[in-house]
């Protein structure tokens, strides 16, 4: 399970609630939370945004240090 998209879900609610407010079916959030897709980069800021900062950038898409680079050591 996804634990930083789960933390996501925790403030808005519910899988339908999130994707509704990232433009994406309850289904694909689904996908995301259970690692059978991968979040779309584009919508990680919104992402981020919807916990107010709890979930940062890196740790919904830890694949991708070159877009979203975890804090410094």
């Amino acid at each position: 399970m996804n634990e930083a998209l789960k933390r996501v879900l925790e403030t808005v609610g519910s899988q339908k609630r999130l994707g509704e407010l990232v433009g994406y079916s309850q289904a694909s959030v689904y996908k995301w939370l259970y690692h059978i897709q991968k979040i779309p980069p584009e919508i990680v800021p919104s992402l981020v945004s919807l916990s107010d900062g709890e979930v940062k950038a890196h740790e919904l898409r830890p694949d991708l240090p070159q877009l979203f680079p975890p804090p410094e050591q």
